[in-house]
């Protein structure tokens, strides 16, 4: 088995389709790279002006000196902003680039095929950067292992949903899961779960689902909460939209990286994936079975797939009559006194009409 003794380093990567066991396999944590909260103007000099908000407040730490050390990153071609990006991070950045993962939209067997073939490619890259060698059965325990996270994380959401775990708790383990040693992570989950909880859950609120990009701002969920309602669930990158099946963790290296290539472009889509049908299905059954009320949409301005799929969802949700409300985040550092008083009212609205 992996132990803490074998990771060295933090390998940053930016979207949830990259498999997490391969960069721990190759002796690294995987560190998820976060926007920071300290507002995006400094990123101006390097991104346009009309730039997606939440690339620039990515970049705004690095720029500053002031991100987490890492030994690299790996960049996905999310979009075509995580593209532009990335000719910044070269050019101006000293934490080196180890590999740039190519992933398919369809998710059919020729799109697993594909996504098989990019992995392969980025393990032979990192392979090359890293000098080292990939090898099954250091793999096959980097998979057992998140798959273990797997089953806490989908515990802790449950105890979340049913306010057995405080917003505050569920945040700070939900980031650990994401940036820190899930070997050690784990151990703090399975001493966690198994403590008796009392419900922290106020009955008759409220009951709101918040849908971004790849995280909801805390102050966000501050407020709605001030205004006497709960977040019940969360779809984003960092949250529902991270969490993937179990994978397979024998056979050859072939044979389980196939399977992280299906489990992971088969995991809750975004909008990325351009199939429409399924991801609002997926939406509409996590408000049903999470009973929320109604949803708050936070998208980063100038964001062009989650604000281009608004409409869309926004008409597919009042025919299944749960109200939605659209906040745009401009990067700045804390919510705005117009959007609060906008998140206020429609929190009203819900709760006069349930």
């Amino acid at each position: 088995m992996v132990d803490s003794s074998s990771v060295n380093g933090r390998i940053g990567y930016f979207c949830s389709y990259l498999p997490r066991e391969l960069l721990y396999a190759f002796g690294s944590i995987p560190y998820r790279v976060l926007p920071g909260e300290g507002g995006s103007a400094a990123a101006e000099s390097f991104l346009p002006q009309n730039f997606c908000s939440l690339l620039k407040s990515t970049l705004v730490p690095f720029l500053q000196a002031e991100g987490p050390p890492l030994d690299g990153v790996v960049f996905l071609d999310a979009c075509d902003g995580y593209r532009r990006l990335h000719d910044v991070w070269q050019q101006h950045l000293t934490t080196p680039v180890l590999a740039f993962l190519d992933v398919p939209r369809r998710t059919d067997v020729q799109g697993e095929e594909y996504f098989a073939r990019a992995l392969w490619n980025m393990v032979r890259r990192l392979e090359e950067r890293l000098q080292t060698t990939l090898r099954p059965e250091t793999l096959s325990d980097a998979i057992i292992l998140y798959n273990e996270q797997r089953r806490h994380w989908a515990k802790l959401s449950q105890l979340r949903a049913a306010g057995l775990v405080p917003d505050y708790d569920y945040y700070a383990l939900r980031t650990r899961l994401l940036q820190d040693d899930p070997l050690l992570v784990n151990e703090e989950l399975a001493r966690l779960l198994t403590t008796p909880r009392q419900s922290v859950q106020s009955n008759g609120r409220t009951r709101v689902m918040v849908v971004g990009s790849v995280v909801i701002k805390t102050g966000l969920i501050d407020t709605i909460k001030e205004a006497g309602a709960e977040v019940v669930v969360e779809d984003s990158c960092v949250d529902q939209r991270a969490q993937v099946r179990e994978v397979q963790s024998t056979g050859s290296l072939e044979e389980m990286i196939r399977d992280l290539a299906a489990a992971y472009l088969n995991k809750p889509p975004c909008p990325r994936m351009r199939d429409l049908h399924t991801r609002l299905s997926y939406l509409i059954g996590l408000a049903r079975e999470n009973h929320a009320n109604g949803l708050v949409c936070s998208y980063y301005k100038f964001c062009d797939m989650f604000l281009g799929e608004y409409p869309l969802l926004k008409a597919q949700m009042d025919r299944q009559g749960l109200p939605v409300l659209l906040v745009e985040d401009e990067g700045e550092s804390a919510l705005s006194g117009q959007v609060r008083t906008r998140l206020e009212a429609f929190l009203e609205v819900l709760g006069d009409a349930r």
